[in-house]
Order: C-alpha cells, then structure tokens, then sequence
C-alpha cells in the first residue's frame, strides 16, 4: 500500500511529513512501529526503505516520510531503550537509484 501510494503520487509523498499522511498510511505507520516496539530481543529486521525511514525518523525526532536514503543492503542499527528508538549508526546512503 504504502509504495503504490508513493508512485501513484509521483513522489509526493515521500516528501511529505507525516501529519500529512492519510489515516491508512498513518495507520500502517502505527503498524510498523507497534512491531519493532515488540521486539525483546537483539533481531535483526530484514525491511525496505520506506520502514527504515519510519523508524530513523521516529528514533531522530525528524517528521519527514523520508528522511535519508538508506542504499540497497546498507545497515541501520537502532536500539531501543526506555520505550524510545535511538540510532545507533547510519547505512550507506544515496548510491543505489531508487526507482
């Protein structure tokens, strides 16, 4: 949903922050944080750009859908700690073209 929205868009909502998301995108969004929120133990999520971007915009306090562009097979590391997310480090960004 969340990608087809992105296209059918062209491309506006990536550059949206999330207040201006619509309810299903701010659900699916509630979503994905509710899961890594779950986690109890160090795991290691395999996801795609647009969950990475959730979660390091939640854990840096940046509202924007996008707000860095983590290339293909880079890794992000977050922790979570007192309910809060925390970026530990950065992927790789920007060398992949994201189509």
């Amino acid at each position: 949903l969340w990608a087809l929205r992105i296209h059918e868009s062209d491309h506006r909502c990536a550059r949206s922050v999330r207040s201006e998301l619509d309810a299903a995108l701010r659900q699916w969004r509630a979503g994905v944080l509710a899961a890594l929120s779950a986690l109890t133990a160090d795991t290691v999520v395999v996801t795609h750009y647009i969950v990475i971007n959730v979660a390091v915009g939640v854990a840096t306090a940046n509202d924007r859908v996008v707000s860095f562009r983590p290339d293909n097979g880079s890794v992000t590391i977050l922790r979570g700690r007192d309910g809060r997310l925390e970026l530990v480090q950065l992927g790789s960004e920007g060398a992949s073209r994201v189509l």
